[in-house]
């Protein structure tokens, strides 16, 4: 058994020649493989599991071919020489699982490690499936793959899942359902005969820290939602909750100075603490008023009443001030 050339025209085997053995494996694959990627983890172009890399001597691994506007169907086409290579055909006779191991270990390493290793199983699906697991983790131990070997583990559980050799439930669909009408899984976003651009240029699944297919199937933008017409009623109701909720400005207070007639005459003593205690208050009060604030025009006429006694001389009082004058006349 060598490896095939792995060049492909897109009518390399149509579908009326795949067998029913690799329709099922390559579904399984084409699934985990996902849509297109311009970065598989290991920097290089991916489209359905067709790498566009080159290998380690820095050869192009698909010479001649376009890996990044493939479609579904082409990149089938190319796979199936994989299993070819390996003689999926073959195995399957000896136990389908054994070949899905087989053909899916091919597509993550290359066609002559997975042949080896079904040399090696001699057709059993437990054995082969040991074989798998021991051969990823010996990659996995290269710092080279250290960022897509813990894709790799949980890939290949899924598989052991898949094919019933491992506990659990897997998390890819039974491949019945995924085989399309005509014969060709597509990932959700693509048609089958159709060049779609990658939606975005992030990991694949193969190579991406969690395998779903959502990584590289295109992802359709959301839309913002259409703005509501304005509401009246509910704009009435809204600002006169507003205003209600609103403290109303404080009217301005004109700042008047208080003003006090000064005796001329003498001052009954008992009186005298008291008329100090006016003249300091009015004194404190006078100094804090800005001097520059006048006052609103309403209330001007009624200031220039009580200001024109009060001009070039004070008046003339005898008789000393009441003591109940005195003691309101601060406070005013």
């Amino acid at each position: 058994m060598v490896d095939s050339p792995l060049t492909t025209k897109s009518n390399l085997a149509p579908p009326s020649q795949y067998s029913p053995e690799f329709l099922k494996a390559d579904a399984y694959v084409a699934y985990q493989e996902g849509g297109k990627t311009a970065d598989d983890g290991l920097g290089n172009p991916t489209a359905f599991g067709i790498n566009g890399g080159v290998d380690k001597n820095g050869k192009p691994i698909h010479p001649g071919v376009d890996v990044p506007n493939l479609t579904p169907r082409q990149a089938q086409a190319i796979r199936y020489t994989y299993w070819q290579a390996i003689n999926g055909d073959g195995w399957a006779k000896l136990d389908p699982r054994t070949a899905l191991i087989g053909y899916d270990t091919a597509i993550m390493t290359n066609p002559s490690v997975a042949y080896a290793l079904l040399d090696k199983s001699g057709g059993d699906p437990t054995k082969m499936y040991a074989l798998r697991t021991q051969k990823i983790n010996e990659l996995a131990q290269n710092p080279k793959f250290a960022g897509v070997a813990r894709n790799w583990a949980a890939r290949t559980q899924d598989l052991g899942q898949t094919v019933g050799v491992v506990p659990g439930t897997p998390r890819t669909p039974p491949v019945e359902k995924l085989i399309s009408a005509d014969t060709v899984y597509v990932p959700t976003g693509y048609a089958a005969d159709t060049n779609t651009p990658a939606a975005m240029a992030g990991r694949s699944i193969r190579h991406g820290l969690t395998p779903t297919v959502a990584q590289t199937e295109p992802q359709a933008q959301p839309q913002p939602a259409p703005e509501e017409p304005p509401n009246p009623l509910q704009e009435g109701i809204s600002g006169a909750l507003k205003a209600e909720t609103q403290a109303p400005a404080a009217p301005a207070i004109p700042v008047t100075k208080p003003n006090i007639a000064l005796p001329t005459g003498a001052i009954a003593p008992n009186q005298r603490e008291l008329y100090a205690k006016a003249l300091e208050r009015i004194s404190q009060r006078n100094a804090s008023t800005p001097p520059t604030q006048a006052p609103p025009q309403a209330q001007q006429p009624q200031q220039a009443q009580q200001a024109q006694p009060q001009t070039a001389t004070a008046p003339q009082q005898t008789a000393p001030v009441k003591e109940e004058q005195a003691q309101n006349e601060p406070e005013a």
